[in-house]
């Protein structure tokens, strides 16, 4: 096979904009899987997953426990996506460039 095939021209790439990044949000808060969300916004799947892996931040959520030892720990690690810090991510990364 010779590299003429293997062309991208005709395929259009854009950027994830602000009212797809509030989209995201508020349908993976409704417990929306990436393929739905993808769907929805007219994407690639892989191209939600992207964007929630690199725009997430860590939190820490409080953990309810019963146990009187203390080598447990009483929050742990979660990542969540949120509309506004993806944004923000997005346009410093955008900045360093």
């Amino acid at each position: 096979m010779s590299q003429s095939e293997y062309t991208t021209k005709g395929r259009t790439y854009c950027h994830i904009q602000e009212p797809e990044r509030k989209c995201i949000q508020r349908m993976k808060e409704n417990g929306s899987s990436n393929n739905e969300i993808a769907r929805v916004l007219g994407r690639h799947k892989s191209s939600i997953g992207r964007e929630l892996r690199r725009n997430a931040v860590e939190q820490r959520e409080t953990v309810q426990t019963y146990s009187k030892s203390i080598e447990i720990p009483l929050w742990r690690e979660v990542r969540r996506y949120f509309w506004d810090s993806a944004q923000r991510l997005y346009e410093t990364r955008r900045l360093n460039t």
